[in-house]
């Protein structure tokens, strides 16, 4: 008999005796009920004794046993992210108000807690922290996020959970940069004269910001602006040597409930979802000269959308640039869809930008493709309860029944304003 198989007699009960000569103890319950014990065994910091506990369970029970090698897999996945160390006294922090408002034995604790020092300085009470050791929160830390995957998470979702850190990162430095291409767009500089030019559709402006600007082109389908919203104008200041260009089509879809200029920051992604009228398209473009996406990121971006969402690309005769996906969104969903889109974007090393118009798509394309609006699906937004790593997850719906081929007309959800029409596309 093996040591994996004397932990337990043959009536599968403990044998105390035998962990007691490996230092070890008895694991209750399957794997999700002692994830710190699961992931010191993975990460190597576990005791011989309790790892050959661990082992023991492990070899008895398949269940548990994958549930422990998909965790390797996806910690592997985790430790391969770039994601920036938490700062050294953070864990301080926690520790002095967890401290300072727990209950004591028998009183409540009244000693005052003196307040945060400088960055660098111990914050905590020496006596009340100096029995402590390094635990796996404070490797945590110290080191980076270990997330414990309960069973019922689906992949899908715990992916978009890993990515969730650097996502927010990537989002604070877009709306800094977002700040400063605006910035930067209200004026020419003071050495020139004439106006600044305006890029056209699909064109990637160099800057600041990453900010897009695209005039509209003439699309009845979609339902085009007025032609003087897409006209510039020059206004002289009063020294005379300073031009100013004021490009009337950017102005906020708030003002004229159309999309005029391409952005790419998370804030100014969502503030336009929830008022912009007409289709957006959220368009997927290499970070690299040119903005092609490769075939093999191409379909990774397919792969990803459609295991967390559960989206179909539409038929190629009806894919307007690269792949393409098309749903009705509700507006009070768009946090959660921007959300979801960044994260494809900083997993895929890719750029995402919301555009008034594809890249390069004719109209006769975009007209084919509004001509299937009633097989648009929906896609919603749930909160996931907790301990999920993911704090929405998505369902689609469709507004044909299944197997439905009449040419009957039906109402889609963007009529009435509740939801907005997003169109979805790699550019290839």
């Amino acid at each position: 008999m093996t040591d994996r198989d004397a932990q337990y007699d043959n009536r599968g009960r403990c044998d105390e005796a035998f962990l007691a000569g490996h230092g070890g103890e008895c694991l209750s319950g399957h794997i999700d009920e002692w994830p710190e014990a699961a992931l010191d065994y993975l990460e190597g910091h576990l005791d011989a004794g309790r790892a050959v506990v661990v082992e023991a369970h492990l070899a008895s029970c398949p269940e548990c046993f994958r549930r422990l090698e998909r965790q390797r897999a996806l910690s592997g996945l985790l430790h391969e992210l770039p994601l920036e160390p938490a700062p050294a006294e953070l864990e301080e922090r926690v520790l002095e108000a967890v401290l300072a408002t727990r209950e004591l034995p028998g009183r409540l604790a009244t000693q005052e807690v003196p307040p945060s020092r400088a960055v660098g300085e111990a914050s905590v009470p020496r006596r009340e922290t100096e029995h402590l050791e390094p635990t796996w929160w404070s490797r945590l830390w110290h080191s980076r996020v270990r997330p414990w995957v309960p069973a019922s998470i689906a992949v899908a979702a715990l992916l978009l959970g890993i990515l969730g850190y650097g996502l927010l990162r990537s989002g604070a430095e877009n709306q800094a940069d977002y700040a400063g291409s605006r910035l930067a767009t209200t004026a020419a500089p003071a050495t020139t004269s004439e106006p600044a030019q305006t890029p056209t559709p699909g064109e990637t402006r160099k800057g600041a910001g990453s900010t897009v600007y695209a005039q509209y082109s003439t699309v009845t389908a979609l339902g085009s602006p007025p032609a003087a919203e897409a006209e510039s104008e020059t206004t002289a200041t009063a020294a005379g040597t300073t031009s100013e260009t004021i490009a009337t089509a950017t102005a906020s879809s708030a003002e004229t409930g159309y999309l005029a200029a391409a952005i790419s920051d998370r804030k100014s992604m969502i503030a336009e979802l929830a008022q912009v009228q007409g289709p957006v398209y959220f368009v997927f473009v290499s970070a690299k000269l040119g903005g092609s996406v490769s075939a093999e990121t191409s379909e990774a971006v397919v792969q990803q959308l459609g295991n967390i969402t559960g989206l179909e690309p539409l038929a190629a005769s009806l894919a307007l640039d690269g792949p393409t996906f098309a749903a009705y969104v509700p507006r009070e969903d768009a946090s959660a869809l921007v959300d979801l889109l960044l994260s494809i974007k900083a997993s895929l090393q890719l750029e995402l930008h919301l555009e008034p118009q594809p890249p390069e798509a004719t109209p006769e394309r975009i007209s084919r493709l509004f001509a299937h609006k009633q097989e648009f699906p929906v896609l919603s937004a749930h909160r996931t309860p907790a301990p999920a790593v993911s704090a929405w997850s998505f369902t689609t719906s469709t507004l044909l029944s299944p197997g439905d081929t009449t040419k009957r007309s039906i109402p889609t959800p963007d009529e009435d304003g509740s939801h907005v029409l997003v169109v979805i596309l790699v550019r290839r």
